[in-house]
């Protein structure tokens, strides 16, 4: 498993995933939050799968406008997807509310 930590997690120009295979299992951590600004992808390369991509968000996370994320997206607080977002995942907030705004979320 890769795992990385951050305080902030922020796709400013979009972020790429690549793993070797199907079955490798990929994470980020975040202390604090998750933030894709309006229209920026995550996108998976060399055989990644959403369902084995994980992002564990300390507090919220926030999916931008128009954005596409890929993976099982897992909040301590909220998690919100703008207009428009696309998550092929899975979105699990833990104390508070999963808020959707004209979205499609696929499952992996």
């Amino acid at each position: 498993m890769n795992l990385r930590s951050a305080a902030l997690f922020a796709v400013l120009a979009g972020a790429t995933v690549t793993n070797t295979g199907p079955t490798v299992v990929d994470g980020d951590q975040m202390a604090s939050t998750f933030v894709t600004t309006v229209g920026r992808q995550v996108t998976l390369k060399g055989g990644a799968r959403a369902s084995n991509v994980f992002w564990q968000v300390g507090s919220s996370a926030t999916i931008g406008a128009y954005s596409s994320v890929s993976g099982t997206v897992m909040a301590d607080q909220a998690i919100s997807l703008k207009t428009g977002a696309v998550l092929n995942g899975r979105a699990l907030a833990r104390i508070a509310a999963v808020t959707l705004d004209t979205n499609s979320v696929i499952q992996p």
